[in-house]
């Protein structure tokens, strides 16, 4: 579909709890998967009450003429590109026919310039879909974005059309390194990996960077803010604020993030000290060949970098200097213009083979969808992984 990309502003995470100015997007996606809040019984009686009475073939035929097509466009050929969701979820808001396109023929490839589609499945409905009663909903809450003749629903696909497929068994992980979702699919797919070990594993790490005066500014629009709740002791009471020095601080962006020697300040969702681990084991991961096994320790021994360190042979000085230098710092850098250009802001997030995100499924599962070939996909079922759903 359509894609936006995601916000990844760290520090807006952390200050939510300001309620006044909050900026929020005029597009936002939306889990079609997961049914919505329009009641079946309310949704029968709305139509009910709307539709014309039919006393002639002219009303059937005004009836006929409102009712939108939803186009499922899809590739044939992705086998984790499941959209048989799609109908039952559409339907449950407004009638529609349903035309099915293949992306690979004459008129997919059309549709897919036409309309900028980047990735599959995309959806979208006929301009008609303006006379049937849900459309307001769609449009109030940014479900939709009009393109040329069409309304085009801004789900996330699953196969991404702007890169080029893997040619070798891939899976690209983005996580935080101290975020509880994040840490189980680190540890998942090392072990996965000790099973089925001929495909890339590469692990990436979600970062914020500002410059120093984007963060002055930032800390000074918010300071601004919170000073203006605080001048009126009712609304500082009606928003639970206690308006000290020390709560401030709570709130305040640059003591959640480093400045760095490149005058730029990065920031990770959980802290600088989150940082700090980001670092170390992005180091690690380009100094050994073992970084698996370090990575497994580090989260096992509540990161102790020492203990790690050395359960996976690396010197611990030739480490700590590459997270101190500007070795790390580039390192650092590569990671952000990777999830920057991915639009990732969410941990864990696995994309495989360069172009497939995550179905929903066991990323075991993906890869060995993806290859049931590999040596150890037989085995994947007996595999122990650490269960923790949801994302930071």
């Amino acid at each position: 579909m359509v894609k936006k990309k995601a916000s990844k502003k760290v520090v807006n995470k952390e200050i939510s709890k300001i309620p006044e100015k909050e900026i929020v997007s005029d597009i936002s996606y939306i889990d079609w998967k997961i049914p919505a809040a329009f009641v079946a019984g309310i949704l029968v009686t709305v139509l009910y009450f709307n539709l014309p009475v039919i006393t002639s073939n002219t009303a059937i035929d005004t009836i006929v003429q409102t009712v939108p097509t939803l186009f499922i466009l899809n590739d044939a050929t992705c086998v984790l590109c499941d959209d048989s969701w799609v109908e039952p979820r559409v339907t449950q808001d407004f009638n529609v026919t349903i035309q099915n396109i293949d992306s690979n023929s004459a008129q997919g490839q059309q549709l897919i310039t036409e309309l900028g589609i980047t990735s599959l499945p995309a959806i979208f409905v006929s301009s008609n879909f303006e006379n049937v009663s849900a459309f307001e909903n769609y449009t109030t809450y940014g479900w939709v974005q009009k393109t040329g003749d069409y309304y085009v629903l801004l789900t996330q696909g699953i196969k991404d059309l702007t890169k080029e497929e893997s040619s070798t068994p891939k899976v690209d992980l983005f996580v935080m390194s101290q975020c509880p979702y994040g840490t189980p699919a680190q540890t998942n797919m090392i072990n996965l990996k000790k099973t089925v070990p001929d495909f890339e594993l590469n692990f990436h790490y979600i970062v914020d960077v500002q410059s120093k005066s984007e963060m002055d500014l930032s800390v000074s629009q918010l300071k601004t803010q919170y000073d203006a709740i605080c001048a009126d002791a009712a609304t500082a009471t009606q928003y639970g604020l206690e308006c000290t020095d020390a709560e401030w601080a709570q709130y305040d962006p640059a003591l959640k993030c480093e400045l760095k020697s490149n005058n730029n300040y990065y920031c990770s969702l959980h802290g600088p000290a989150e940082l700090e681990l980001d670092m170390i084991q992005i180091c690690a991961m380009n100094l050994s060949a073992n970084w698996g096994e370090f990575i497994l320790s580090h989260i096992s021994s509540n990161f102790n970098t020492t203990k790690a360190a050395e359960i996976a042979g690396i010197d611990y000085t030739t480490l700590m200097d590459c997270v101190n230098s500007s070795l790390g710092l580039e390192l650092l850098d590569a990671n952000i213009a990777l999830t920057n250009e991915l639009g990732i802001g969410s941990s864990p997030t696995y994309i495989f083979d360069n172009v497939f995100t995550n179905p929903g499924q066991d990323p075991s599962t993906v890869l060995c969808t993806l290859h049931s070939t590999l040596a150890g996909c037989e085995s994947i079922d007996k595999l122990e992984l650490a269960t923790s759903t949801g994302s930071c």
